[in-house]
């Protein structure tokens, strides 16, 4: 059955971007924009989930033709070709689910997974804040952090489902709250929306007064970020202490990711980010203030991402579409053949050329006596 305002769109590319809460999706043409988008709450249900991604994909190809790719965010670690390997806490069922078949099953597009963090970086690297930069950093601010890089003009993976970087669980108070990922002290822990909440609720639970005390002890899921951000623009003592703290640690967090991967710009999206006016000035100027990069007045601006909610479901959309091969999922960890590590060359002489040779030796003598209790098969 044919829409009756359908428009032929022949590059047409499905995104879902698969939430704490919610689940994001776009249709976009081949330029980036968006033909159509819709935001649903989370179903309840693995069952549920794939059921609202098939009748999203049947919906838009009815509108506007035959799609090339279905693309599919997902927070944790997530295989390419499967779907969530690992997802603490989040979304249960999800962990370890095989999306991709199940969906795979209903529907005769290509379907590819990506971490939510690297699907907003590839969207605002495409067509936002990020555009015509080949080294960018990305954090998602919202229920949790997510992250992603692009380094030399291509989104960072690897075969160890590392897609994502993993910006988010930087350990930034080794003696802070425990993260569902299971370290302490992760970023997550301390500027996600869902930190800042919880410790709102602590304090006030605790007696320490406040403006948000009655909306806050309603329950925690009454209060929201920009609660605290208005409450600490009125002068509440609580919430400025709460903010200026998330100032300082998102700050840390950035100043962190700079020196891990030394980014022309810093992006930040997500929902936290409509309230940019109320830190962003001052994580600026921390970054600025303990950034290590040369020139050292090189300036790396911390932007506001362009693509608003919807970076995630854009950048898996594009990401799917253009086929940026995602990463071989690794099964088993890679093998060193002993054997595989030379001895020098004998025109090597002297001092330097017989420590190096020794080395080379103490090498296979180690993966040799190690191949017994892993087993390596090791050339004679």
């Amino acid at each position: 059955m044919r829409h009756p305002d359908r428009a032929e769109h022949p590059d047409l590319a499905i995104g879902l971007d698969v939430g704490g809460t919610r689940v994001k999706a776009v249709g976009i043409d081949r330029m980036g924009s968006v033909l159509s988008s819709a935001v649903v709450t989370v179903p309840r249900s693995v069952d549920g989930l794939v059921a609202h991604v098939v009748a999203t994909v049947n919906g838009l190809c009815l509108r506007f033709g035959p799609a090339t790719s279905l693309g599919i965010a997902l927070p944790g670690l997530v295989d390419p070709q499967f779907g969530a390997r690992s997802l603490p806490g989040k979304l249960p069922g999800l962990e370890g689910f095989a999306l991709v078949d199940a969906i795979q099953r209903a529907i005769e597009i290509p379907v590819t997974c990506l971490n939510d963090g690297a699907a907003a970086t590839y969207g605002e690297w495409r067509y936002g804040a990020g555009m015509g930069l080949s080294d960018i950093v990305v954090l998602t601010l919202g229920t949790g952090v997510g992250s992603g890089v692009v380094v030399n003009g291509r989104l960072f993976t690897n075969a160890n489902l590392g897609s994502g970087g993993g910006l988010g669980h930087l350990t930034i108070d080794a003696e802070g709250p425990r993260c569902p990922c299971g370290n302490r002290g992760c970023a997550e822990t301390r500027i996600s929306a869902t930190a800042m909440i919880n410790a709102l609720w602590d304090h006030v639970s605790r007696g320490v007064p406040s403006v948000l005390a009655e909306t806050v002890l309603t329950g925690p899921g009454e209060a929201r970020f920009e609660n605290l951000v208005a409450a600490a623009t009125t002068g509440d003592l609580l919430a400025t202490e709460l903010l200026e703290r998330f100032i300082r640690d998102l700050g840390t967090t950035i100043v962190s990711a700079v020196h891990a991967f030394n980014p022309t710009a810093v992006v930040i999206v997500g929902g936290m980010t409509v309230e940019a006016a109320a830190f962003l000035p001052q994580v600026q100027a921390y970054v600025s203030a303990h950034a290590w990069r040369y020139p050292r007045d090189r300036d790396i601006p911390v932007l506001v991402g362009a693509l608003a909610d919807l970076a995630g479901a854009i950048g898996v959309a594009a990401y799917a579409r253009e086929k940026d091969p995602p990463p071989q999922t690794m099964t088993r960890p890679g093998r060193l053949d002993p054997a595989e590590i030379e001895a020098p060359s004998a025109q090597r002489g002297g001092m330097t050329g017989d420590l190096i040779a020794a080395t080379a030796g103490a090498a296979r003598d180690v993966l040799r006596s190690c191949s017994t209790s892993h087993g390596w098969r090791v050339r004679a």
